[in-house]
């Protein structure tokens, strides 16, 4: 049963279904992908700051990180074939800083994105469909747009800001704080369920009473 209007290409009704509104036919559908890669790769292709990145850190035009290694990215745009950090690998971000990533993304092993920034200093767009993972103790605060890639959360990671993707998998003990703009503290209780209410809960990032109304510069809604 809807009881408000349906608005399609063409509606199909079968069994008892029912709309108590008015059927409109013939309608273009929404975009799947209303932000246009396309467009943003050729923008990103000319306007690149891929100069600003150590060539060590650059395999096969993917940035990789891991055995403690930091490298900040100060403001601009940088196109990457993937991103993969490990073993407490520190990705800093210093200013507003754009990730157009057409590859797989991989943080493990305690590294971390951002980790101490504000969401609205990161935006990563993924434009392949390979998953983006967040993993064993990962950290990432920012903004994901990855419409064809699944997006998976999983053992203690943290995650702060809007993630997007084709679908989204969290495991374990992963925690995303939508709510919130900065990265919620890590649990102290030993994993499982209860680990994410008091890990979000004890720090103040419980659930919402209510949609937050103030608008966040880079933000998706």
């Amino acid at each position: 049963l809807v009881s408000r209007d349906v608005i399609a290409g063409t509606v199909t009704l079968k069994g008892q279904a029912q709309v108590l509104g008015a059927v409109l036919l013939g309608r273009t559908p929404l975009l799947p992908e209303p932000i246009d890669l396309t467009a943003i790769a050729q923008l990103a292709a000319a306007t690149s700051s891929n100069a600003l990145i150590p060539q060590d850190l650059m395999v096969g035009g993917a940035l990789i990180m891991g055995s403690g290694r930091s490298l900040t990215l100060t403001t601009g745009t940088y196109v990457l074939k993937g991103l993969r950090l490990n073993g407490g690998a520190n990705l800093i971000i210093d200013g507003r800083v754009d990730l157009l990533v057409d590859g797989e993304i991989q943080v493990n092993g305690d590294a971390g994105v951002n980790a101490a920034g504000r969401s609205e200093q990161l935006m990563v767009f993924v434009s392949s469909n390979l998953p983006v993972s967040l993993l064993g103790g990962a950290k990432f605060v920012g903004t994901v747009y990855a419409p064809r890639a699944e997006l998976k959360i999983a053992g203690n990671a943290r995650a702060a800001g809007s993630l997007g993707g084709r679908l989204v998998t969290l495991t374990g003990s992963g925690n995303i704080a939508t709510n919130s703009h900065i990265l919620p503290p890590a649990s102290s209780s030993g994993g499982g369920k209860g680990s994410k209410v008091a890990s979000l809960g004890d720090a103040g990032f419980g659930p919402a009473a209510a949609a937050d109304t103030a608008f966040y510069l880079r933000d998706l809604y």
